[in-house]
This record gives C-alpha cells, structure tokens and sequence, in this order.
C-alpha cells in the first residue's frame, strides 16, 4: 500500500477537545488513526510503508515522531502485528504459566516478551510475543504512556461484535502482505482460530479451501468476511469467490467509531478503527 494521510477538514492537533490514538506496528509499516473523546469519527489517518528491514527501528523512530503525535492524548493504544500468537480457551489458561503455554505452539526468542490478553466477549486469552526493542522505542518517542495489544484482539473482537449481527456461523479473515489471521465464530462461541503465511493468491485460495475442508464449513454456503489488506476489486477478493460465493469485504458497524474517508479503505483501517471493543 502506497503511503497515505487523511484528516478531516479543519483538523489540528491544538484543537480543545481531548484526542486518543492508536498506532499500528507492522513489519512492513505502520499507520495511525486520531480520533476525539467525543465524537465517533475517525478525525485522522496516516499509513506509511517501509521495506528496508535493516533501517526498521530507525523507520519507526522517524514515524512515531509525525508531528500530529508530538502532542499527549487521553488514552494510546499500540497495536502489534504478529504471527506468534495463540488464543487459549480461559478454563487452560493461567497467567503464571503464559510462557510455558506459549511455547507450546510458537517460538520464543530473546528480546522478547510474552503477553497477554482477555478476549471481552469470549472466554479465551490471547498470548503473544511482544519485542523489547519495540516497547523501548515507543515508550521513549511517544509523550502519552501506551497500552500493548496483539493485532488478534480487535480482530477478534470486531468479528464478534459483526457475528452478534449475521447471527450465522462466519469464517472471518484478517490479510496482510504475507500471512493472514483466520477465525470461525458461531454465535458467542469462538469455533477455530490460527494464522497462516502465504505467497500468492493461489496459495491464500487453497489455504482457505483447504480451512473449509478441515473444519467441515461447505464452501458453497458458508459466508466468509474479509479485512485488512483487501478490497472487493482485489484478485484475492476475486479469485476467492470463484470457489467460495458468499465471499464480502468488511463494512462498517454502527457501534465503533466511524470512519469518514473512502468507504473502499474501511477494511485496510479496521483493527484500528475497531480499537474501542478492545477497551
């Protein structure tokens, strides 16, 4: 994605009212959404690409150092995107063990941390690793105190709070540049969830095929929603439908902040403008 800035019109960061922001941290960019206390739109939006894994840390000093993040907010949320997470039912979860539990399914390496977090609307906990050299970074450049969260928790939430609408069982799929978060919801109960890398968008269709296969959802009948990375004019969109008809992009729900720009942009911004289901 190119690198984008979107404001509403007569935006400043020296307005009266009090703002809160969440940041997204990805290993290929990072993007930001402002938004004031009381109102449910969106005021700002700002997305950069980075590729230059060797200058990421620097990329990301220089980003969090945008002008319209050099003021203090009420409430700032930092949200990581990565593959090393697993959600674990609550009645196996114990706070004390959540490195051990962790580990049984993904890699810890040095550097980092694990964390975690409750699900609001489910029994389940989402533990993931969180890099040191990330937080340290955040903490120095940013002038509010930040709050961590996994890139799964206002997905996850997000699918719930659309699932209490459709009322039917729903495989929702969160896209990024090469891996993809993948959950089955059915009512309030969270049937399935892991994440995934791929290539191509062949690879992403036989993913999903083969996920419908395993959990036994027919891909003539089963809705799927997309966010993230993805549009309805996108080839993974597109080439997906050719097997799996009730394939929609996300929309907009009516009970998180609105997002005023280019409705065709709402999936790409999603996770951070559904934040608030998090708090």
């Amino acid at each position: 994605m190119h690198n984008l800035f979107l404001t509403q019109n007569g935006y400043t960061k020296n307005g009266n009212e009090q703002q809160s922001v969440a940041i997204a941290i990805r290993n290929n960019g990072f993007s930001f959404v402002i938004r004031t206390q009381s109102s449910i739109a969106a005021l700002c939006y700002v997305s950069v690409s980075t590729i230059n894994t060797a200058e990421y840390e620097q990329s990301l000093r220089e980003f969090l150092q945008h002008d319209l993040l050099q003021q203090s907010f009420t409430n700032c949320s930092i949200i990581y995107s990565n593959q090393a997470v697993s959600v674990i039912p609550h009645e196996f979860y114990a706070e004390q063990y959540a490195q051990a539990l962790f580990a049984l399914t993904q890699p810890l390496t040095t550097g980092e941390t694990v964390e975690n977090y409750r699900l609001k609307n489910n029994n389940a906990t989402i533990v993931y690793a969180l890099p040191h050299n990330i937080v340290k970074i955040c903490n120095e450049t940013l002038k509010t105190n930040c709050r961590f969260l996994p890139q799964t928790a206002p997905f996850l939430e997000r699918s719930f709070a659309h699932n209490t609408i459709m009322h039917k069982k729903t495989l929702y799929i969160s896209l990024e540049s090469f891996h993809c978060e993948a959950t089955v919801i059915n009512g309030n109960k969270l049937e399935f969830y892991n994440n995934f890398a791929f290539q191509t968008v062949n690879d992403f269709v036989y993913l999903v095929l083969n996920l419908c296969k395993q959990l036994g959802l027919p891909p003539k009948e089963i809705h799927v929603e997309l966010s993230g990375k993805i549009s309805a004019a996108a080839s993974y969109c597109k080439s997906l439908q050719l097997f799996v008809p009730q394939v929609n992009v996300a929309q907009q729900l009516n009970n998180i902040p609105q997002f005023p720009f280019n409705p065709v942009l709402y999936s790409v911004f999603s996770n951070l403008i559904s934040i608030e289901l998090c708090e």
